[in-house]
């Protein structure tokens, strides 16, 4: 069911290591709007926001989203870009995951967790809640 605000939802992240959790966070965005984008954090704002490097360099995470299914538009994000005329994005960020973004943006949450958040965990990819196993556990 797709909510009535916004007919594109525009997901701001790094996008390294894709996991289930990010193909979840899409099949979210896709139930609420009409067009799906991705803007993918440079190589430099990964290192600024995580305090590491990317894993999987800027080209090849472009390349990867731009083959996910429910992925309408690939961007690399850039703050200083206006926005396309027409109806503004919804902005959205993954819970857990540092924010590029001053304000005036959502977040969502992934509803499914796998085996392979430990090594977004072990890497400081992402926030899981202390004790968790990761393993096929549903994030609040």
């Amino acid at each position: 069911m797709r909510v009535a605000r916004g007919a594109v939802g525009l997901l701001v992240a790094a996008f390294d290591m894709i996991t289930v959790r990010e193909l979840d966070v899409i099949r979210q965005l896709r139930d609420r709007h009409r067009r799906v984008r991705i803007a993918i954090l440079d190589d430099e704002s990964v290192a600024t926001l995580y305090g590491r490097p990317p894993m999987t360099p800027l080209g090849e995470r472009v390349l990867l989203a731009q083959h996910l299914r429910g992925v309408d538009e690939v961007v690399v994000h850039d703050p200083a870009r206006p926005e396309p005329a027409g109806d503004p994005p919804v902005r959205y960020v993954i819970a857990g995951e540092p924010s590029p973004l001053p304000a005036g943006f959502d977040v969502l949450t992934p509803t499914l967790v796998t085996a392979a958040t430990s090594v977004n965990v072990a890497t400081g990819a992402v926030g899981v809640d202390a004790g968790s196993t990761g393993v096929g556990e549903a994030v609040a």
